[in-house]
């Protein structure tokens, strides 16, 4: 099963069918649930508009935490503007939002991003709100 049919499942089961329906229509908002991620593997978790959305998750060898990186490749042949607004869950107890992210990726590039706050031992979980691709 794809991942992006993977999201979608989970999305009904947890969130009902309307908000599903919604996720896959328009991907405003996208979750990666990182759970049956294996460290140090990029996890594919979305596709939209030309963006594919990978997840990793790996120790640091610095200090206690689990650094959650986020790949977001252009797949267009022209460059795009995407923004929205991350939110990192470490458990159903610890969530952070970061500020909003807007990037500048280039046709057939990608970025990475990093955020570090949940505990070794934790599966952390991804949104993205206010998911917005624009061509530029």
């Amino acid at each position: 099963m794809k991942l992006v049919n993977l999201v979608f499942v989970l999305l009904t089961v947890l969130c009902g069918q309307k908000l599903a329906a919604q996720h896959k229509k328009e991907s405003t908002a996208i979750q990666a649930v990182s759970k049956e991620n294996k460290e140090n593997e990029w996890i594919l978790f979305d596709k939209n508009e030309g963006v594919e959305f990978y997840l990793l998750n790996k120790k640091s060898n610095v200090n206690p935490t689990v650094n959650t990186l986020l790949k977001l490749q252009n797949t267009n042949n022209y460059q795009i503007v995407i923004s929205f607004i991350p939110q990192v869950i470490c458990s159903n107890e610890m969530s952070e939002n970061y500020p909003k992210e807007e990037l500048f990726i280039e046709a057939n590039q990608h970025n990475l991003l990093t955020y570090q706050i949940c505990k070794q031992g934790t599966f952390p979980k991804i949104n993205l709100k206010e998911l917005k691709i624009n061509k530029r």
